[in-house]
């Protein structure tokens, strides 16, 4: 009785430690493939960008400038009466 009941302590103390050790390793798993989806969206975004940019280099005529001006901020308006100097 003496020996039977550490021993029982120490094998349910290590199932519990087990057990919680194998729960963070599914949540670590868990946030480890949600990163890489996220990876893979930024990784989709980059990649569409970049074939907008290359068909932008790689056309010519007044297309590439009509496009460039598109992707351009609209600017503030000339204000009349500004210096003209």
């Amino acid at each position: 009785m003496t020996v039977l009941l550490p021993v029982a302590l120490l094998l349910y103390i290590a199932r519990r430690y087990f057990a919680l050790k194998e729960k963070r390793l599914e949540v670590d798993a868990m946030l480890a493939a949600e990163k890489a989806a996220q990876y893979v969206s930024q990784s989709k975004e980059m990649e569409q960008r970049l074939r907008v940019l290359e068909k932008i280099v790689t056309d010519e005529g007044a297309q590439t400038a009509g496009q460039i001006e598109a992707l351009r901020e609209p600017r503030a308006p000339a204000r009349i009466g500004a210096d003209v100097g």
